[in-house]
Formats: C-alpha cells, sequence, structure tokens
C-alpha cells in the first residue's frame, strides 16, 4: 500500500529528518517518532477470531443495503466487527439486535505487487472478518450507541422520496446508495473527493452552527455545545477517517485557542495524525486517511502562496496544489489520470459549497427545500456527466509506491518551497521530465519479464524489453477489483499485441472482457480459431517466438481441447498446456518431443494430468503451478507435487508464492514473488 518504502529510501528518510529538526524541532521530533514507529510496524494486538462456523448475538453498526452485494456491519458482543453478507439486508437498520449464524472467513493477503489488499483494508476500518450466506434473526431492541446513526438513516429514507441517497452522502458520509452510473462519472471528472465528508463540508456546518448557537448562548459554553454535537456527528456518521481528521482538526484548533498553547494549524495536523495512528496504525492502510491528511498537510504549508484578495487565484491555486499533491495516490488506485481534473474541482467545489451543500443542510432541517435541492442535483449530474462524456482527459500513469513515490514528493516539494519565479518554473520543468520517464518506463526498460499472475486460474504475462511485445496468455477469473488489468496498467501497459485463451473455461477466459475494456488487444487466439492463426509454424512477437501445437478437434472434454504452445523468450524454451488431461497428454507424447526448460503444469496441478509418462517425455527443469491459495478443488494435488519432487525438479506455485515476476537482466534472472522470498 502506500505505506510501503524500500530500504534504499532509508537515507534520504534520514536526510528528511535532519532538515526538519534543523528548521522545526517540534515537526523533526514528531516525524522521527512516527517514521521509526513506522518502520517496525507496530500493529493492534492481532484479533481472536478464527474461520468456522459461529453463532453469536450482535447490534448492526450500518447496513448497506445497495450495494451490488449487500451487507451488514454487525459488532458482536465479544466485540468482533463483521461484514455480513446476505440477499435482504435492507429489513435492518443500525441499533438493531441481530442473532447471526453462518461461517467465518478471513481474507487472505494480496497476491499481487501492489495490488489492492483487501485484509489491510479490513484491518484499516477494524472489521476482522467476513460471513457469507449468513441467517439473520432479529432479537427484541435494547439501547446501544448506534441507534442513533440507524435513526438518522431511517429519518432520510421515510422523509425524502427523491434526495435521500445524495442526503446520506453529504451529511452521514454514506454513499453507497449513490447511483453506480454517476458516481463512475463523479470519479472519471476527477471530483470523487466531493463526496467524502471532510473539512470543507464540516467547516461550512459550523458556520451555521455558529450563526445559530451565537443566537442560543455566548463564551465557553457556545464552545461546549458545539464540541458536543461534533462529537454526536463522529457517533452518528460511525467516524470515517475524512470526517474524523476534519471534526478532530476544528476540536483541536478550537481547544489551542481556548488555553492559549499558541501551536500554529501545522503542528496541530501532525499530532492529530501521530494520535490517531498511535490508536489504530491500520490507518496507514486506509487510502481516505493517508490522502486526507496529505493533501490537509501540503496546502497548509502552501498557505504563503495564497492571496485572499483574488478569490478565483486561489481556487485554482487551491485545485492545482491538491492535484498534483494527490497525484501518486490517485493515479494508484486507477492507474490513470485526467489532468482536466484540475478544473472541474475549482467548477464542482464552487458549486458544492455556495449551492448543493446550504440546500442539503436546509432540506434536512425543512423538507419544503427539498423541491430547490432535487432542481440543483439535476443540474449538477447533467454538468458531471457533459464532463465525464466531453471534457476529461485521461492519461494513463502510475506512480509506483515507494522510491517513485519519494522522489516525487521530493520534487513537488522544491517546486513549492521555490520564491524565485525562475527557479519554481525549472523545478516545475523537471517534475514534468519525471512524469514522462514513468509514462514511458515500457520503452526504456532494458530487461525483459516473464510474469505468472496470482489468479483463480491462469494467467501469464510475457513483456519484451523496450515495450516491443507483451503476450498475455489466459486471464484468469474475473474478480471485483481488476487485478489482472490494475498489473497491467500499473506497468504503463496499454497495448497487447497477442492474447491467448487456451479454452473455454471461467478461470482461463473470464477476465478477457475487462482487459479488453481498458487494453487494447491487437490479436486473439483461441482454441476456437487456432487453425487460422498460424498454428503448426514458428511466430515470432518481438524477441518470443511461439509455436501452437495443432490437436485434432475430436475432444469432447474442454480442458483436452486446450490450447497447447511452445514459447522460446530470452533464451528460456516454455511449454503451456491450459488444462490438458491425461487423454490429450498420452497424444501430445505420441506426436511431439519438444525440448524444454520450464513447464507450465497442466490443469493447475490436478491428478487428472502431469502423469510420470508425460512428466519424464519432457523433463524439464522448472515446472509453475497457477493454483490460487483460495481454490474450491484443494489444488495442486500432492501427488503431482511429489511426482515433480522424486525428479529434483523446481516447483512454483502461487498458493505459496502469489504472483511471481521472472526479471532477465543483463543474461541473469532474478525472481521476485509477492507473498514470500
Amino acid at each position: 500500500g502506500y505505506a510501503s518504502v524500500y530500504s534504499s529510501v532509508y537515507p534520504l528518510l534520514v536526510i528528511c529528518l535532519m532538515v526538519m529538526l534543523k528548521t522545526n524541532r517540534l515537526m523533526g521530533m514528531t516525524a522521527l517518532i512516527f517514521s521509526l514507529l513506522f518502520f517496525l510496524r507496530i500493529q493492534l494486538p492481532v484479533s481472536s477470531l478464527a474461520e468456522g462456523y459461529i453463532e453469536t448475538q450482535a447490534v448492526v453498526v450500518k447496513q448497506e443495503a445497495h450495494r451490488t452485494h449487500p451487507r451488514l456491519l454487525v459488532k458482536t458482543n465479544d466485540q468482533h466487527r463483521l461484514f455480513v453478507y446476505d440477499g435482504d439486508v435492507s429489513r435492518f437498520q443500525a441499533g438493531d439486535q441481530v442473532l447471526i449464524k453462518g461461517e467465518v472467513s478471513l481474507p487472505s493477503s494480496s497476491g499481487f505487487f501492489q495490488g489492492f489488499d483487501y485484509q489491510a483494508y479490513l484491518n484499516s476500518i477494524r472489521v476482522d472478518g467476513l460471513m457469507y450466506e449468513a441467517i439473520i434473526n432479529p432479537q427484541p431492541p435494547s439501547f446501544n450507541r448506534h441507534i442513533l446513526s440507524g435513526w438518522f438513516h431511517q429519518s432520510i429514507d421515510a422523509r425524502f422520496e427523491h434526495t435521500a441517497p445524495y442526503l446520506k452522502a453529504f451529511i452521514l458520509a454514506d454513499r453507497h446508495a449513490l447511483d453506480e452510473g454517476v458516481y463512475e462519472q463523479v470519479k472519471t471528472v476527477g471530483v470523487a473527493h466531493l463526496f467524502a465528508v471532510s473539512g470543507m463540508h464540516v467547516a461550512l456546518m459550523i458556520v451555521g452552527l455558529n450563526a445559530v448557537l451565537s443566537v442560543l448562548s455566548r463564551g465557553w459554553f457556545k464552545h461546549l455545545l458545539l464540541v458536543v454535537i461534533l462529537a454526536t456527528y463522529l457517533l452518528i456518521t460511525g467516524s470515517p477517517p475524512s470526517v474524523l481528521r476534519a471534526v478532530m482538526m476544528v476540536m483541536l484548533v478550537m481547544v489551542n485557542r481556548a488555553f492559549k498553547w499558541q501551536f500554529d494549524t501545522v503542528d496541530l495536523l501532525v499530532f492529530l495524525f501521530a494520535g490517531l495512528l498511535l490508536y489504530h496504525p491500520d490507518h496507514m492502510h486506509h487510502v481516505g486517511f493517508v490522502l486526507s491528511f496529505t493533501i490537509s498537510y501540503g496546502l497548509l504549508m502552501s498557505q504563503h502562496h495564497f492571496d485572499q484578495t483574488k478569490p478565483l487565484k486561489t481556487s485554482i491555486l487551491v485545485s492545482c496544489i491538491s492535484f498534483f499533491i494527490g497525484f501518486p495516490f490517485i493515479t494508484d488506485i486507477n492507474q490513470a489520470i485526467n489532468v482536466l481534473a484540475v478544473f472541474h474541482n475549482v467548477i464542482f467545489v464552487f458549486l458544492l459549497t455556495t449551492c448543493i451543500l446550504p440546500l442539503a443542510y436546509l432540506t434536512f432541517m425543512f423538507e419544503i427545500f427539498e423541491v430547490w435541492f432535487q432542481g440543483a442535483l439535476l443540474v449538477f449530474e447533467r454538468l458531471i456527466a457533459f464532463g465525464a462524456e466531453n471534457v476529461s482527459l485521461m492519461i494513463p500513469i502510475h506512480i509506483k509506491p515507494g522510491v517513485v513515490t519519494v522522489i516525487y514528493f521530493v520534487v513537488l516539494l522544491s517546486v513549492l518551497c521555490a520564491e524565485k519565479t525562475v527557479v519554481k518554473v525549472k523545478r516545475a520543468c523537471m517534475l514534468c521530465c519525471l512524469l514522462m520517464v514513468i509514462m514511458l518506463e515500457p520503452y526504456l526498460t532494458p530487461y525483459a519479464s516473464f510474469t505468472m499472475f496470482d489468479v483463480q486460474g491462469d494467467a501469464f504475462l510475457f513483456q519484451d524489453r523496450h515495450n516491443r511485445c507483451n503476450m498475455l496468455i489466459d486471464t484468469g477469473d474475473a474478480d471485483d477489483h481488476g487485478s489482472v488489468v490494475r498489473a497491467l496498467k500499473s506497468r504503463h501497459i496499454t497495448t497487447l499485441d497477442v492474447v491467448f485463451i487456451t479454452h473455454r473455461h471461467a478461470d482461463h477466459y473470464r477476465a478477457y472482457d475487462q482487459i479488453a475494456d481498458q487494453i487494447k488487444v491487437k490479436r486473439l487466439i483461441t482454441n476456437d480459431n487456432q487453425h487460422t492463426q498460424g498454428e503448426g509454424q514458428w511466430q515470432t512477437c518481438g524477441a518470443i517466438a511461439y509455436y501452437i501445437f495443432p490437436f485434432d478437434d475430436g475432444y469432447t472434454s474442454e480442458n483436452n481441447r486446450s490450447l497447447m504452445k511452445k514459447v522460446v523468450f530470452e533464451g528460456v524454451r516454455f511449454l503451456f498446456t491450459g488444462d490438458a488431461e491425461r487423454e490429450r497428454e498420452v497424444d501430445f507424447i505420441g506426436k511431439y518431443a519438444p525440448e524444454i526448460d520450464w513447464l507450465k503444469a497442466a490443469h493447475h496441478g490436478s491428478n487428472t494430468s502431469s502423469t510420470d509418462a508425460f512428466i519424464d517425455h519432457l523433463s524439464p527443469s522448472r515446472v509453475f503451478i497457477p493454483a490460487h491459495r483460495n481454490n474450491r478443488y484443494g489444488f495442486p494435488s500432492t501427488q503431482v507435487i511429489e511426482r515433480y519432487q522424486a525428479r529434483d525438479i523446481q516447483i512454483t506455485s502461487t498458493h505459496e508464492k502469489g504472483t511471481v515476476v521472472e526479471y532477465f537482466i543483463f543474461n541473469r534472472r532474478i525472481k521476485k514473488t509477492a507473498l514470500s522470498p
């Protein structure tokens, strides 16, 4: 995740800390302490929750009925927090008492390099486990602190027929009821942050509350009421990171003024960041938490650039600084960025602060304003749709967490710190050159690579030097995170020269549509069209040579109809077998005797394949077994593993290593695995 920093960054970190200590001892000491905490990887105590069947009483913390897969967030009597999935969760609200029965599962870490780590994400939001196909029975009500949140959600649903999803998003920080099509357009435009209740939203709330409370009371009592209201608001929203940061920051500012501590705002932000990390270190895995604090810190440190007498210029400058500070995080999420988001932010932030948010608060208090609010939302949605379709310029780019991200921020900081215009322009040019080098990485890369992706099924990538050829063999099954697409785009692959689909089973082709929707595919070869794609003869793609073995189309089993091919890459001879079983292996032995070095084990290491005769016929030195550790069939087979081990064949499997990459650099091979050394 975003906390990833390699050992080569340590000297740079020490230099930065020394500079901070010299210029600001307080901030330097704070940074030093929490850098040490970070690198020591301090974690919360490991949850005692174990996988298996449970039956327990629980209270509903949150209901998410509008998701593709509806679920409840519940807190059990033994203080475990679970996501419980069920087809009909709309009958429950936060605060309801329930009895849940079902199997608890614990998510495994991501098997992709810098992929979406669901386990880390759940840790960051303090969720201990998952329960699918649960039995949920209502229980007699009892008082608990989540009832207030449930009442607000029910009240909005009951009172507002047309605008409830937006009111929940802007007031309760719950955007799950928003129309998915509209929200996708919002993300394309680059203003999704407007739907995360943050400092801007809380600031507007405080302005209104101050106006009301000033009439009712004065002095310390007014501030006390404000603190109570803000604390209650945290309780109602469930304290998501953006709301937690905004509300706690306001409270710290109030306390700082009340006790005349004379800390500046940057110090308070650092204290808050440090305190929240001490309370829950896994916050570092939550992109909202990291992005919120990073942009806030950057804007506070850049205040000297703002001219309050020129609000339009200041708005554009704030948007630009926020855009570039958030650049690495946004590109790590989307592997692309809308460069026109700077201008969209100026327009939509203005629209939100002057019209939509005030109307949202007024509508919540006085239903008569819903008609006006609905009209404003209609204009907002049409502007968003127009911006997404006609005024967007998406650039594919990915700044990897770690060394590259640190270099990016160092250069960006040098731009923001420059006082002379000439120096600022020169450093801005350096930043542009860095981004250009990142975008052109595939063309500049002097090494080649072979990757076995950690998917449900098969997915292998050959990446030639200098982007001469990108060849994908199978795509794996589709998943909610588009893992293979993310992995390809993170390498700045915009075109696949050849894609092979060995056969029509979901775990070999289902992710193809996800890939083809975002990455150009020049040539698709399947077991149905291989007869017209040059089978039986050597073909080349860049420095990659491949040979498709012909086969008689008389097999009834789709596994035995798998496309089989030999690939020669960087002096290594590969054989890919799809899901071929014994019958096909016997047929292959009788017709072909290819010399190979590395073998892709057929059918994920199932005992239906990899017969002794087939292994002896090929005599590979190494075998790759794509068998996800959470597969339903218990692959790879123990008998198959023993067959390879008996012949001293090196085994590399995704169920142990996750994604595996072999780099070919200057006649040397370097292996890198996602899960273990």
